[in-house]
């Protein structure tokens, strides 16, 4: 069969690779639409999820998914933001519905590609169609994070404006393949037949078709974050309720951490405490997590609190895991930020901790009832004093 040809034949996607997206396909220097774009595969200038649809006359539907996500380093971190988990080789995605006063959640085309895809039934996975993220982090660009498949959809909640509103979760798997060839996604769309579908298919695509499973791309170092990730922009609501928490009285604050930590974790957190004000032992809550069913399995784990300005030096984290017992998870928060030394010793040394920096505390503040008129609540936070 001919295989049509784009300005993309012969090229390739390389994972943590930037590409021009000009959003015009007939652009010479476009890279992801002049690339991947054929005559009515409906991939529009559009950003988060568009379908490609099938070219071949034995099918119907999507064969291939671009999901985009935005990100801009320094901006304010959002809840409701994607996450690009490169050391799980996971990404949390969500839908594309919105408040509407008529349309359902699987009304919006983006969640009805997500709906579709997940109910293909395991037997059918040729029938499952390809999905490449990307994230578009400066203007006119985007970088690729990878092939990926459709591990689950899940509802959820999130605020749009003052309204809550329903929409998909997608958690995505990242497949080890460093690089996917433009014919090959061209030949994936267009061949009726399944072996000429997969020349030229990265093998781990090809083991996920046939029903096998698949490796995950996986990469501890990319789970480093600069200053600038880890902290909201200057000037914005989420930097200065960061400096609401800075005049708290220090043992007030972590009662606060406490009280946040049983708000947003209900679902898997069974209890949680603070310690003492003063010889608390080296840390300053404890508590355990419940997986849910089919495991129901209790996970215990200690707490840190710092209310700093400055990094979080390494000796802080270990002091923090010399105290966590065998099978004990440990979680660090913080105002400021963690320094890089630190951060590469967890995930080098694979110490059973997370680290929770300025901006995603501020992120957990959001995700909770008591983030108000662009701010934290000052009731609540007077209720502690």
């Amino acid at each position: 069969m001919e295989i049509p040809l784009t300005k993309g034949s012969g090229e390739f996607y390389k994972v943590g690779c930037e590409y021009r997206d000009t959003g015009k396909p007939k652009n010479d220097d476009d890279q992801l639409l002049g690339w991947i774009n054929l005559p009515k595969s409906g991939l529009k200038n559009t950003g988060g999820i568009r379908g490609l649809r099938t070219l071949s006359k034995s099918r119907k539907g999507i064969d291939g998914l671009v999901l985009t996500s935005s990100h801009h380093p320094g901006d304010t971190h959002n809840p409701w933001d994607d996450i690009v988990d490169h050391h799980m080789g996971m990404i949390r995605y969500w839908g594309d519905a919105k408040w509407h006063d008529t349309k359902r959640i699987d009304d919006w085309f983006g969640n009805k590609y997500l709906r579709n895809t997940i109910d293909i039934p395991d037997d059918q996975l040729f029938s499952r169609p390809f999905i490449l993220h990307f994230t578009r982090k400066r203007k006119g660009y985007v970088q690729f994070n990878g092939l990926c498949v459709l591990e689950s959809l899940d509802l959820a909640w999130f605020q749009d404006g003052d309204v809550p509103v329903q929409n998909y979760r997608a958690t995505l798997r990242i497949l080890d393949c460093s690089e996917v060839h433009i014919d090959w996604l061209i030949r994936w769309r267009v061949c009726t037949d399944k072996s000429e579908r997969l020349i030229g298919a990265p093998k781990e695509w090809v083991a996920y078709v046939n029903g096998k499973s698949p490796k995950t791309m996986r990469s501890w170092a990319s789970k480093v974050k600069k200053k600038n990730e880890q902290l909201p922009k200057e000037g914005t609501p989420e930097a200065k309720a960061l400096d609401q928490l800075s005049n708290v009285d220090p043992y007030n604050f972590e009662k606060m951490l406490v009280s946040l930590m049983k708000r947003t974790g209900k679902e898997i957190i069974q209890d949680i405490e603070k310690t003492r004000d003063r010889g608390d032992g080296g840390f300053d809550f404890f508590g355990s997590f419940i997986l849910p069913e089919p495991f129901s399995y209790e996970i215990m784990f200690k707490g840190e609190v710092k209310r700093h300005r400055s990094a979080i030096s390494p000796e802080y984290v270990s002091r923090l895991v010399a105290r966590l017992d065998r099978g004990e998870y440990g979680i660090f928060m913080t105002t400021s930020y963690f320094s890089k030394q630190a951060q590469e010793e967890v995930y080098e040394m694979r110490y059973p901790v997370h680290l929770v920096d300025g901006a995603q505390l501020i992120s957990m503040f959001k995700r909770s009832r008591i983030w108000k008129d662009e701010q934290i609540d000052p009731d609540w936070i007077n209720s502690f004093s």
